[in-house]
């Protein structure tokens, strides 16, 4: 599955490379591989995560829960400290939240 999808995510790379030209430099330097060593850290470190269990249904998403707020806090960190695009968005983003809550 992960070669799949390293297969797929190089395919339409490249062809927005090829569509963008010179203009897709700064994307790419600035984005594409901030996240592709994002996903090899995520894929190539061993996170401490709870067992999951299968027991029943509630235990089930009792495991889930944490493991998924884990794997998603870890991967927004490595992604904000990794990529300037994604601390420019993530700034904004908590600006207009801030803006509606007020």
């Amino acid at each position: 599955m992960v070669v799949a999808s390293v297969i797929s995510s190089a395919v339409a790379i490249g062809y927005r490379a090829r569509l963008l030209g010179r203009g897709y430099a700064r994307l790419f330097t600035e984005l594409y591989i901030p996240a592709a060593g994002t996903l090899a850290v995520i894929y190539l470190t061993p996170l401490p995560l709870f067992p999951y269990s299968t027991a029943s249904l509630i235990d089930a998403v009792a495991t889930f829960i944490p493991n998924a707020a884990v794997l998603a806090a870890f991967t927004a960190g490595l992604l904000l400290a990794f990529s300037k695009p994604a601390r420019e968005a993530t700034g904004i983003l908590f600006k207009r939240i801030m803006r509606i809550r007020v």
